[in-house]
């Protein structure tokens, strides 16, 4: 059973943050419910789990992703996926195909093209069962993916600010008897007040 899902978004970060976010397994899986990263074969390998319910089933897949495509000057990017049915009753594939443009208010559109192939119990549900509970997982993802962008953008904005200048003394005018200290007049000089004693009478002699 194949599946085909298109979506589009728009992320209000600049192309450069959301490509860093998107071609990163490590915090794309972080949004996806039900799946994780269990280890990194190398750079564009990794093994994962994922588990999906439809209906009144449950199922876990276990396999691999690889980045098959990764364009940073076009912001193109292909990235498949195949894993198996941890109980052995089937098989499950995707192919992502996704593209960003830069938009005129400094955002990111986002449009992304999947296709899925299914076997085993999930298959019996049919495409338009699958469709719709990949919507509502895709939905899940987008908002997480938001806010977590959200958090590096405010992250980066702090980092980026510079520190707060240190705080000059207030310098203060002091004074003391018989001296004045001006700010910034040099040594300070002091001013001496002479005092005459009045003058004694002088007796005249007869």
């Amino acid at each position: 059973m194949k599946a085909k899902i298109d979506k589009e978004f728009e992320a209000s970060q600049n192309s450069d943050l959301v490509w860093d976010f998107f071609s990163d397994p490590n915090k794309v899986v972080t949004c996806v419910p039900g799946a994780a990263i269990t280890e990194q074969i190398d750079d564009t390998n990794y093994k994962g789990t994922v588990k999906i319910k439809i209906g009144p089933v449950t199922t876990s897949y276990k396999g691999q992703v690889t980045l098959v495509k990764l364009d940073k000057d076009n912001l193109d990017m292909e990235i498949h996926g195949k894993g198996t049915d941890v109980k052995g009753k089937g098989n499950a594939s995707m192919i992502l195909l996704g593209k960003l443009s830069k938009k005129e208010d400094g955002g990111t559109q986002v449009n992304t093209s999947m296709e899925v192939t299914i076997t085993g119990k999930l298959a019996q549900f049919g495409s338009r069962m699958i469709v719709d509970v990949t919507n509502q997982i895709f939905g899940q993802f987008i908002k997480s993916m938001q806010d977590k962008l959200a958090k590096e953008e405010e992250a980066l904005k702090a980092a980026a600010e510079p520190a707060p200048a240190p705080e000059t003394p207030a310098v203060t005018e002091e004074r003391t008897e018989g001296n004045t200290i001006t700010p910034g007049s040099g040594p300070a000089t002091a001013t001496t007040t002479t005092t005459t004693a009045p003058s004694t009478p002088t007796a005249k002699a007869t």
